[in-house]
Formats: structure tokens, sequence, C-alpha cells
């Protein structure tokens, strides 16, 4: 049993496609029941592709039905923390611009790569363009 908050959370994040993939180190927290209590949450870090991660701290309130979210960024030079209390639409807004962080990295990272073909490997291109025609 992991809580009502934990459950939430959870299928809140998977219903961002891909970015449980990022996802690591998940800890299920336990309900803690005063008066400034909560019905359970989370932790995770989410690692990025340019070696930073951002480590995530939510919690499930359901007398107000509102999440308390840290977040904690950290890469080799800085680090930013960041805190609110966010509706379950604002939560999955978070969580999708984190993916969509986690995309531009990625497509940045790929823009640098420098692709050169042997000699080989352009004769194997060629030949595969050339089927390509008859499909």
């Amino acid at each position: 049993m992991n809580g009502i908050g934990f459950n939430k959370i959870r299928n809140l994040i998977e219903e961002i496609n891909g970015l449980e993939s990022y996802i690591c180190d998940v800890e299920p927290v336990e309900g803690l029941s005063n008066t400034y209590g909560h019905n359970g949450g989370i932790n995770f870090n989410v690692l990025l592709p340019n070696n930073t991660f951002s480590k995530f701290v939510i919690r499930y309130r359901l007398v107000d039905e509102s999440y308390t979210v840290e977040v904690s960024k950290y890469n080799s030079f800085t680090y930013n923390y960041e805190s609110a209390i966010v509706t379950e639409e604002a939560l999955v807004t978070i969580f999708k611009s984190v993916y969509e962080e986690i995309s531009l990295i990625n497509n940045l990272l790929l823009d640098k790569l420098d692709f050169k073909l042997s000699k080989d490997a352009k004769k194997d291109f060629l030949k595969l363009k050339e089927l390509d025609k008859y499909n």
C-alpha cells in the first residue's frame, strides 16, 4: 500500500508518454495526519540528457485537492529551488514542461552530432535508397 497521494501522482506521471523513462530514485511517502498533514506523496529524480537532474518532492492534500511541489534543479554550476501549491491540472502542466525540456535538450544534443559516413556505409546507403524506389 503506497497511499492515495502516491497513486494519484504516479497516475499523472504515467499520462505523460515517455516521461517515466527519465524518472529514477522513486520513493513513496506515507501520509501524515496532523493539522498541516498530507495524504502521501512521492519523491523522485528526473535525469536530464545534459548530465543534470531535478529532484521532485510532491505531496497530495485531500482536504483541498491540491499538491505541494518542491523542485530542486542541480547541475555542475548552479542549484535552483522552487516551491508551490498547485492544482492537478497545474501539476500535469509541470510534468509536460519537464518532458518538453528533456525533448529540447535531446534535440540540441542530436543537432551537435556530426555523422560522417565511411565509403562502405555510403555505398550501402545508396543501395537502400535504390530499394526505396521500388517500394
